[in-house]
């Protein structure tokens, strides 16, 4: 899928303090290709897990976190980028659903991926691709 998202300069004025204490590497490649980025990241988790994940719990949930950038970034862009970067990301969502499964509560992994969390908003901080043991 590619991203019709361009952001001005006042957009990525106000994203970019969204992700303080993120890797510098990915803020650096979200300052380079905006959106396109996380759009692209978040399609290749999607073809990994329709081709079986095989990395480790730390690299699942680097991988996943750049569903939770989708979201972050969803209130501080105008109302045309919002409505058009939702319906990718739901669209994408849809994609990537079949190949997850909801995680037990003896899979806490790390902090910020707790129970305080609601599933229905963010739900894919409660699932594990399918194949994964």
């Amino acid at each position: 899928m590619k991203s019709q998202i361009i952001l001005s300069a006042e957009e990525m004025k106000r994203i970019y303090p969204l992700f303080q204490g993120w890797s510098d590497s990915f803020l650096n490649k979200l300052n380079e290709k905006g959106i396109s980025y996380l759009i692209e990241r978040y399609q290749s988790l999607i073809d990994e897990l329709k081709s079986g994940y095989e990395l480790d719990i730390s690299e699942y949930l680097n991988d996943i976190s750049i569903r939770t950038a989708t979201h972050t970034i969803l209130p501080v862009l105008d109302l045309h980028n919002q409505q058009t970067l939702w319906k990718l990301i739901s669209a994408m969502d849809a994609e990537a659903k079949p190949y997850l499964r909801e995680r037990s509560e003896s899979e806490s992994y790390r902090e910020e991926f707790n129970d305080d969390h609601p599933k229905s908003v963010l739900w894919w901080e409660h699932m594990l691709p399918k194949d994964f043991k």
